[in-house]
């Protein structure tokens, strides 16, 4: 593995943006081992090793900052990271194939009898979009993904996780929803929901009650949990921002 990649070659590569790998430039969390004459940052066989450690922690649901202190001190180690990233993986495939085994106990139990629980929770897992959006939201929102790109949606959701991790943060530390800080966190919470929605009023409520209605289900598909008063906290705040935005 000793291939060299400019900025944009490994932003093509693995999905990140352009903007992403020069922010982590920026601070420092990874910075390409050498420059061309003509200034643009070249990557290598290290870099790409300290990548996947980044991405793992982002999947685990760490903050950039956290991140660094992590890479910085050297623990974890990667291949412990890596296993931790894996056994996150394995839960959402026992849950997707779960989900899965259900459905194909069900085709098979047709005409016969079949578990109220199963048919309860098979019906749960296919409804969960539905039940909160209608079929012209639905489209809308299919236009959006398509919109944006699976590149940028990825890393959407990676900018909750970190966010939800903050918000985590100053809910242990007990700050006001009107803390500064606390105010940036539901700016770029706001500015998440309206990229996902296309600032549509309606795809916004139906967003809301759906995690409202979910308490501390997972927020994405990979399994990750949100506690409950962090999603009130995320309300409160948002409010106060608002409040604050008319008041002024």
């Amino acid at each position: 593995m000793n291939e060299r990649f400019t900025v944009g070659e490994l932003a093509g590569r693995t999905g990140l943006t352009v903007r992403t790998l020069h922010h982590y430039d920026q601070i420092g969390l990874l910075r390409p081992f050498a420059r061309t004459p003509a200034g643009y940052r070249l990557y290598g066989p290290g870099e790409l090793r300290r990548l996947q450690h980044i991405a793992s922690l982002r999947h685990l649901g760490l903050s950039l900052d956290d991140i660094k202190r992590c890479l910085d001190e050297g623990d974890p180690p990667l291949p412990e990271v890596l296993r931790l990233h894996a056994a996150r993986l394995d839960a959402h495939l026992r849950a997707t194939t779960e989900q899965r085994d259900r459905l194909l106990q069900l085709g098979e139990a047709l005409g016969e009898e079949a578990g109220t629980d199963t048919w309860l929770q098979a019906i749960h897992d296919t409804l969960r979009w539905e039940r909160f959006y209608s079929p012209e939201q639905r489209a809308l929102l299919s236009r959006r993904a398509d919109d944006l790109g699976l590149g940028r949606l990825t890393e959407a959701e990676t900018e909750w996780i970190e966010l939800f991790a903050k918000l985590g943060d100053a809910v242990d530390e007990e700050l006001s929803p009107l803390h500064p800080r606390v105010a940036t966190l539901a700016r770029q919470a706001r500015e998440l929901i309206s990229e996902f929605t296309g600032g549509d009023p309606g795809l916004e409520g139906s967003l809301r009650a759906m995690y409202e209605a979910q308490g501390s289900r997972p927020l994405t598909d990979q399994g990750i949990h949100v506690r409950s008063d962090v999603w009130s906290f995320l309300g409160s705040a948002m409010e106060a921002l608002r409040g604050e935005e008319r008041a002024g």
